[in-house]
């Protein structure tokens, strides 16, 4: 028997017997990680979908913020319409607590 550097034993130099016993350990490892993938795939999923939730709600904050700070700071500027003479007014709402 022979080691390769990563402390594995080269197949190609045991006998039949042995062989087969790195083949079934070989097939034990990887069926573990086949049957791994569903829940580390659901993980990921399940992480990718509140990063998601979580940046959504990041903008929201973010729009609501500036919002607040430009009403806050500089009042609204608000649109009307006269309805008898169609005449358009703007006005700046400021709030006075």
């Amino acid at each position: 028997m022979t080691l390769e550097p990563t402390g594995r034993v080269t197949p190609s130099t045991l006998d039949p017997q042995d062989r087969f016993l790195t083949l079934v350990r070989d097939i034990g490892e990887l069926q573990w990680v086949r049957d791994s993938l569903p829940v580390q795939t659901k993980h990921y999923q399940t992480l990718k979908q509140h990063q998601e939730r979580e940046m959504h709600l990041k903008t929201l904050l973010e729009k609501q913020m500036y919002s607040t700070r430009v009403s806050e700071e500089t009042g609204r500027f608000v649109w009307s319409t006269d309805t008898e003479t169609n005449a358009h007014h703007g006005l700046f709402l400021y709030r006075f607590d």
